[in-house]
Parts: C-alpha cells; structure tokens; sequence
C-alpha cells in the first residue's frame, strides 16, 4: 500500500525570464570613482571591457576566494544577462546604498568648509532612503561620515615641508577669497 501524501509534489520554478530586473546606473559608484551597475535584485557589476556603445559589465564579486562568472551585456540602453549566472546570493537594496555613498561623495567633494559630514549624510539618507526597502539599503551612518571626512581630507594640502609652501598657499587661499 502506497500513501498518497508522499508523492512528490512539483514546486514551481520561476523562470529568470519572468522577473522583471530594473537596472541602475551609478557614476563613481566605486572606490576608485569609476561607473557602477546595480540591478533590482541586489547584483552588482562593474565594467569589464567597452567598445562604443557595447559594454560589458561583470559582476563585482571577484577576488581570491569568489569568483562569480554573471555578466551583463549592454547595448546602448538595452541590458541583457550573460550566459552564466551568479554563484552567490544577492544583496536586495544595494542599489539605494550605493546611490546614497555616491551622493554623500559628491556632496562632501563640493562642500569642503560649508557644511558638517554628519549633516552631509543625513541629508543623502533623507533624499535616497526608503524605510520598507530590504535592510541591504540602509548603510550605516557611522561609516558614510568616515567616507565624507576621507573624501575631503584628500583634498586638503598635505603638511608643508618648509615656509615657502605654506606661504604660497596661504597666498593661494586669499587670491580666490578676493575673487
């Protein structure tokens, strides 16, 4: 006698075909300030090689230990996946993360003396952030003010070495203060 309720049952499989995939676009998403590509479901690539308007983005979970082989092929502003598929899971509201570094970024670049890094990332979270996305989007302000203040101390003048180079940028900062 064969129990009915140990049959196997069929779980649906969804194709990646059916997932609608939105894609995202960030300049200077990266740590040396190059473009970034983020898609909906949390995947992240960077440029691979580029030829005109055809780009070829590969997923930016390349190291040592992980090599993931998913690629995007761009075409213009058509986006399609590669022919191999990612080998880890994805980080759902990256997307928003990345948009809101980028902004602090930018913003710190811009506002040297103007305005506190704290109040920087507080503007960025309020304009990107979004309270029921995935937990992935919401980066931790602790470390977006370490990134501000990293940002801008690279843009200060390093320690002078004698008097005539703190002269000449004293004389520097007066010349555009005129101005």
């Amino acid at each position: 006698m064969q129990d009915e309720s140990l049959h196997d049952a069929t779980i649906p499989v969804d194709d990646a075909e059916d997932i609608m995939v939105e894609y995202y676009m960030v300049d200077s998403g990266t740590e040396r300030g190059k473009r970034k590509l983020v898609d909906s479901t949390g995947f992240s690539y960077t440029v691979k090689k580029q030829k005109n308007d055809h780009v070829l983005w590969r997923c930016t979970k390349w190291s040592k230990t992980i090599n993931c082989p998913a690629t995007i092929i761009q075409d213009g502003d058509d986006y399609r996946p590669g022919q191999k598929q990612h080998i880890h899971a994805g980080d759902p509201g990256s997307h928003i993360a990345l948009r809101i570094k980028a902004e602090v970024k930018q913003q710190a670049k811009d506002a040297k003396f103007e305005e506190r890094s704290s109040s920087i990332v507080e503007k960025a979270i309020t304009a990107h952030g979004d309270i029921s996305a995935p937990a992935g989007s919401r980066p931790n302000p602790g470390y977006l003010i370490r990134t501000a203040n990293r940002v801008r101390q690279m843009d200060r003048p390093k320690d002078p070495s004698d008097l005539h180079d703190e002269v000449g940028y004293i004389e520097k900062i007066i010349t555009n203060v005129i101005q």
